[in-house]
């Protein structure tokens, strides 16, 4: 505290400035009417007070905080991202492996029927084969029982062939 005398005409007064508020107190030496001192304030220009070093240090851990909370909530929206994405990437591949064991089981039924069908086809061709060779073997016979008969010869020319001429015919 700072003490101070100040003269002013007619009285003697005291003048002492209050530390931190920078409150000037006037203590004059008149009396009033109960005979107590007269003590007067004047509010003085206010001194301006930064934060000390406590409440600087607290700030700061504050602002770093706050500073990695939001670093932090970048980082998990992020994440929550990236985590949607996987949901999504994951439902569709199962989607595509759905759509392509189905059209792999389509495919393999598709298989099964053309070989089944193929199998049909090779019995009725060996079937056909079959008959084809005893076709085959019954013209052969027949051939042999026409060659082997006795031929009539006709007779040349146009009136030969009108009435019969020499020409073999089969019977």
């Amino acid at each position: 505290m700072n003490s101070q005398s100040r003269a002013r005409p007619g009285r003697a007064a005291q003048a002492q400035t209050c530390g931190r508020s920078g409150t000037v107190i006037l203590r004059s030496e008149e009396a009033d009417a109960s005979g107590e001192p007269v003590v007067l304030l004047q509010p003085g220009a206010p001194r301006v007070v930064g934060p000390g070093r406590r409440e600087r240090a607290f700030r700061s851990r504050i602002a770093r905080l706050e500073s990695e909370g939001e670093a932090a909530g970048r980082v998990q929206a992020v994440l929550n991202s990236e985590l949607e994405l996987a949901q999504l990437v994951e439902r569709g591949t199962g989607r595509l492996l759905d759509r392509l064991e189905r059209s792999l089981e389509e495919g393999q039924a598709e298989l099964a029927g053309v070989r089944s069908q193929g199998h049909r086809l090779m019995v009725a061709l060996g079937a056909l084969q079959s008959e084809n060779r005893a076709l085959r073997s019954a013209l052969d016979q027949e051939r042999a029982r026409v060659l082997a008969a006795p031929h009539r010869t006709s007779r040349g020319g146009l009136l030969g062939r009108l009435w019969g001429g020499r020409r073999r015919v089969a019977p």
